[in-house]
């Protein structure tokens, strides 16, 4: 299945479905809204080709040379030979390289990974009712215990910083969201392992592997929450707003 194929297969993927945790309009409104690849997202697409999968980035992108300018006649002819590839440049070929270094250098990482033989995998499965699919970054057993390992770029890969963008992201979500599609499409009754292999996007590309565990409980809360609330929705063919009525607004202490 091509990555094309995955993204418009007609299952539910956790990254609209977080959307109805805020309120069902939001998730309505993330499932219609055309979604436009961003820098970030290109870049953090390359280092998962690049580090999860060993693929070279001469091989799938075009790299600029420094100081041409793609706006001047020499610019636009080099832009024409490189075709559909997604153009980078010097510097972030040798960010993404170095990211990709930094997580193979990591023993914990490469072990993780070693246990992991699919990479970039669609799964699908019916919970509660829903049809739900994830594309894994990386995942394995050893014929007893099943593993996914998730890698994440980031600006600070800190126990506190990273916790902070767990919490506000849903990545606790996430996890459990994979964890159970996973298990349910393979029939598992154990929850599978989760990891976060957190990575910094600029020098010294800090590497750090984290577990799960204690972000599980509340990532299955949110996804059991968000799973019903879109059964519900479907149901009444409601898809209501947050904070309707009228409201008193709370004065925050920082005020």
């Amino acid at each position: 299945m091509t990555t094309k194929e995955y993204r418009t297969a007609d299952a539910v993927n956790f990254s609209t479905l977080k959307h109805i945790l805020t309120s069902p309009a939001h998730y309505r409104a993330a499932l219609e809204e055309k979604r436009e690849e961003t820098r970030a997202m290109l870049l953090g697409t390359l280092t998962h080709a690049v580090a999860l999968e060993g693929r070279k980035l001469g091989d799938i992108t075009a790299i600029k040379p420094e100081g041409l300018n793609l706006a001047t006649k020499e610019g636009k002819e080099w832009k024409a030979t490189v075709g559909s590839l997604p153009i980078i440049s010097e510097q972030e070929e040798a960010d993404i390289n170095l990211m990709a270094l930094s997580v193979q250098s990591n023993i914990h990482a490469a072990a993780m990974l070693g246990a992991c033989q699919q990479r970039e995998t669609p799964l699908f499965a019916i919970m509660r009712g829903v049809g739900c699919k994830a594309l894994l970054d990386a995942h394995g057993t050893d014929g007893v215990d099943w593993v996914i390992a998730d890698l994440k770029t980031t600006d600070d890969a800190s126990p506190e910083a990273f916790a902070r963008k767990v919490a506000n992201l849903n990545y606790d979500m996430q996890a459990a969201f994979y964890c159970q599609v996973l298990a349910a499409s393979q029939q598992i009754e154990t929850e599978p392992t989760f990891f976060w292999i957190a990575v910094e996007k600029t020098a010294p590309y800090t590497a750090v592997v984290y577990r799960s565990d204690e972000w599980m409980e509340s990532g299955n809360r949110k996804v059991e929450t968000a799973l019903e609330r879109l059964k519900e929705c479907r149901a009444s063919g409601k898809w209501p707003q947050p904070w309707q009525g009228l409201q008193t607004l709370p004065k925050p202490k920082w005020a």
